[in-house]
This record gives C-alpha cells, structure tokens and sequence, in this order.
C-alpha cells in the first residue's frame, strides 16, 4: 500500500485518490469545463498549448475544443 493510501485510511475520512498526472476521466473532465470556461469568456484562440504527460489533459483539451 502506498503512503498515501495509509495516511487517507488512517483518517478514518472518505478520500479520491488521483492517479499521477490526473489521468483519469474526472482529470479529463476538468480540461473538457476548462476549455468551455475559455470559450464562455467569448475570447479566441488559434493555438492552446498544454504540457505533455501521460496524455489526459491533451485529450481533455481535444475533445473540449471539438465541443
């Protein structure tokens, strides 16, 4: 068991663990509402650039572009 593990289970509290990098379908999520957030505001972009790691927030902000 990891260390962080023991330390949300020591808490007795409910915890979400995040995966390294937030590469998960809630971690895409947030960029999908973050691209919408940028688009509410009525500004344009013709490039958005985003680090590059396991890959969920280049396909959050892909798929939030295309919506």
């Amino acid at each position: 068991m990891r260390n962080m593990d023991r330390v949300g289970k020591a808490s007795g509290k409910k915890y979400y663990k995040i995966p390294c990098g937030g590469s998960n379908t809630i971690g895409a999520l947030g960029y999908i509402n973050c691209m919408k957030e940028i688009a509410d505001t009525g500004m344009h972009f013709d490039y958005v650039c985003c680090a590059e790691g396991s890959g969920g927030s280049n396909a959050g902000v892909a798929l939030g572009a295309m919506l």
